[in-house]
């Protein structure tokens, strides 16, 4: 089968036609320059993995997506160039490229957040201070990652906070949340020591695991720290869903301190708005089976009947 590019003096160029780099496709190729044409929409993991020797390439404006490690190991790449700023671009995060490369660490040293697209990353680890441009819609994975900030202004556009987004970010200590947020994807605040307030708004879809978890100064594991976010059980009533890991760590830790109960309750509610229960007993329920003298006791309690019940085997799924 023909190929459809050419290298020529380290130059990668293509013909028409082409739509997608594959995973590992150019890995290790004696490339210093590549030219993606228009109509590529997306980068494979590892692409350009390897590329040791590459120094510049273009994305085309049609660009959707970069795969994390599309440009693992090369070191070199000096110039990056983003045609019309790849405006369809939804799917791209700072581990796509080498944080030793001399373009990485010429962003880093320009301290400024570099968005393009609907994402955006935070390339630098001295500012204290930083408003996202509005309209941005996804803060992408490792964004903020490791820097100094201790005020984020967040816009109102903001759906997705990606994984790693703002992890260890040891100065961080307040954030609120815009309401049109939707997802907090895996460890995006993790061991972010400082932080003591974050507004949670109500139409969140979901927290990923270890979102929110840290290491505390005694070496013990915390998954979450409820009094710290603002929120949440509005928004767990609304239907925003945490992760089976940290639902039991809360069950096995902040919900077993009977001084602690009432601020983590969580209530459940049918359909008419009328049986309320503790999310400590239904995880009891779900995950250590209660006997059935201690159904029995709940049932009794909040007067449960059959439908909540299978309302509540739906809600945190079956064993």
């Amino acid at each position: 089968m023909a190929k459809d590019y050419s290298i020529i003096d380290g130059v990668l160029t293509f013909s028409e036609g082409r739509t997608e780099i594959k995973n590992n496709e150019f890995y290790n190729k004696k490339l210093t320059k590549a030219i993606i044409p228009e109509g590529v929409t997306k980068i494979g993991y590892w692409g350009f993995g390897g590329c040791k020797d590459l120094e510049e390439v273009v994305f085309p404006s049609t660009l959707v997506s970069i795969s994390d490690e599309a440009f693992a190991l090369c070191c070199n790449l000096k110039v990056v160039v983003f045609t019309d700023g790849c405006p369809k671009l939804k799917e791209a995060s700072i581990l796509s490229f080498p944080a030793q490369s001399p373009w990485m660490m010429q962003l880093r040293e320009s301290r400024d957040p570099v968005s393009f697209g609907s994402l955006l990353f935070f390339c630098g680890k001295g500012a204290s201070s930083v408003a996202v441009p509005n309209g941005i819609k996804t803060i992408c994975a490792g964004a903020f990652a490791e820097s100094g900030v201790v005020d984020v202004k967040l816009p109102d556009s903001l759906e997705t906070i990606g994984k790693s987004a703002f992890s260890n970010c040891k100065e961080l200590k307040e954030i609120c949340l815009p309401e049109k947020l939707k997802t907090i994807e895996k460890a995006a605040f993790f061991n972010c020591d400082k932080l003591e307030r974050v507004h949670i708004p109500v139409n969140l879809k979901s927290i990923d695991e270890d979102a929110f978890a840290r290491w505390l100064p005694d070496k013990s594991w915390q998954a979450i720290n409820v009094n710290v976010l603002e929120g949440l059980i509005p928004a767990m009533l609304n239907g925003c869903k945490l992760d089976n890991k940290t639902l039991l760590w809360l069950l096995e830790n902040e919900w077993n301190n009977e001084t602690s109960i009432e601020n983590v309750a969580v209530v459940y509610l049918t359909q008419r708005g009328k049986a309320v229960l503790n999310t400590a007993e239904l995880l009891l329920w779900r995950y250590k089976e209660l006997s059935a003298a201690a159904m029995n006791e709940l049932r009794e309690k909040y007067q449960l009947k059959p439908a909540v019940e299978k309302k509540i085997e739906e809600y945190f799924g079956k064993a």
